[in-house]
């Protein structure tokens, strides 16, 4: 949803509000309501103590001299065979285009009288638009690993941009050339706008996800309320969430125009991170559902069970007239799956590459070919020359049903579309499961326990 040309992205410091969804929980269990309704959040304004005293850990930017940032550093295994460190960086339009811009990565141990350097290669990653006329951009600094003598323990990242200059040092990350388990799938993604205050949709898609074969999620957010905050933090507990806050290292005020560079650099922040330790990627918005007739009904079948490397998935919007807001049973006080009383789409199915979502082997690829909307692999033709490859999956087997609300498009046909929906039986088992452990958590919690 964010990735569209002219849409600007507002990364804003995280910001708890005063609702809690504990109460809100306790409250829902407990006392039926009288008729299927909206849930009105403004009913319960006390505030968890427990998740104020737990914010998501922001995302620390590291400046090296003017409007030039280093984020994250992570190993990677490419394509090719080589080992390479990755950092991810926002900078000014001019870093990318003067030819006196250059970094140095030196690898040290600082008990030793020895070090070992390479040149680092900077690049901007894909669609980050700063031709536009947005003079901040996302990009990645790439610098190899030391041919011999890998023992090091120490990192010192130097750049140099005519008279400026800046050196920031980190410890040498981990770097393991253990392949993941087979078809183990991560999530990315961005938790913001409607999903901060409904807490049901957040459960909805995690369980629906976690039934496609998802094992983890790596979420970062922007103004989470706390009632979606206790939900987040239960799954963070269980292991299944890592949450981080996701902060531009300047004001936007200031005048330094970002596009959405930020969700850019973010989603390659996220793709580094699961790599590695995930044989699949899964990347989409929080309003988004990957639907699909194979059977079993999972990420794994619409990957061919790992025979493909890469699988994008053309979307659809739902019915654009139905109510996307958290729904709530008249008598058990339960949230109804939006995935099973939505169930109409628009005829009109997104052409490759326009609002489509992908599952990939992030390792087989380069940052050149992993965009917002698809990514493609590389893979030997057989003659020793690498190719670039997708698989674009039909979409009457798969789609990527996607529940928002247009007002412009409220007078597009539809057709029925119930491959989320046969989900429903698994999914709502789930759901209140789920939305019942949360309610005995606030309860204990409560109690002192």
């Amino acid at each position: 949803m964010l990735a569209r040309t002219g849409y600007y992205v507002r990364l804003w410091l995280f910001v708890v509000s005063s609702f809690s969804l504990a109460f809100c929980l306790h409250s829902l269990l407990q006392t039926p309501h009288t008729v299927t309704q909206e849930y009105n959040h403004h009913a319960h304004p006390t505030v968890s103590t427990r998740s104020r005293q737990c914010a998501p850990k922001n995302v620390t930017w590291r400046q090296i001299f003017t409007d030039f940032y280093i984020s994250s550093v992570y190993p990677t295994v490419g394509f090719a065979t080589t080992v390479e460190l990755h950092f991810v960086i926002l900078g000014s339009a001019k870093v990318w285009t003067r030819a006196d811009t250059n970094c140095t990565c030196l690898y040290y141990t600082p008990q030793h009288n020895d070090s070992a350097s390479e040149e680092g290669i900077l690049e901007l990653l894909p669609e980050s638009h700063w031709e536009d006329g947005h003079n901040m951009a996302a990009g990645r600094l790439r610098c190899k690993l030391p041919a011999t003598d890998t023992n090091k323990t120490s990192l010192r990242v130097h750049c140099e941009q005519g008279n400026l200059s800046g050196t920031v040092t980190y410890s040498m990350p981990v770097v393991t050339d253990k392949e993941p388990a087979n078809l183990t799938f991560a999530h990315c993604g961005l938790i913001y706008g409607l999903y901060n205050e409904n807490q049901a949709a957040v459960v909805e898609f995690i369980e629906y996800y976690r039934l496609m074969g998802v094992s983890k999620f790596f979420w970062n957010g922007m103004e989470i309320g706390e009632r979606t905050m206790e939900v987040l933090r239960y799954y963070e507990k269980k292991g299944i969430m890592q949450l981080s806050n996701w902060i531009l290292p300047f004001n936007q005020t200031s005048g330094k125009s970002v596009h959405y560079h930020g969700q850019v650099a973010m989603q390659y922040d996220c793709i580094l991170k699961t790599a590695a330790h995930y044989d699949y990627t899964v990347i989409s918005d929080l309003d988004e559902y990957f639907a699909t007739s194979l059977q079993p009904p999972t990420f794994a079948s619409i990957v061919h069970n790992g025979s493909s490397d890469c699988a994008t998935v053309r979307s659809a919007f739902m019915e654009p007239t139905a109510n996307y807001n958290d729904t709530f049973e008249p008598q058990s006080g339960l949230p109804m799956l939006r995935t099973s009383r939505i169930t109409n789409r628009s005829s009109e199915v997104h052409f490759y590459g326009q609002r489509s979502k992908y599952i990939c082997r992030m390792r087989t690829v380069p940052a050149g070919l992993s965009m917002i909307h698809f990514a493609m692999s590389h893979k030997n033709d057989g003659t020793g020359k690498n190719i670039a490859v997708n698989d674009d999956a039909p979409s009457e087997e798969t789609i990527l049903l996607h529940f928002r609300r247009e007002e412009s498009e409220k007078d597009i046909a539809t057709v029925p579309d119930e491959r989320a929906a046969d989900l429903a039986p698994q999914l709502r088992e789930r759901v209140i499961q789920t939305w019942k452990e949360m309610s005995d958590d606030f309860t204990r919690h409560s109690l002192g326990g």
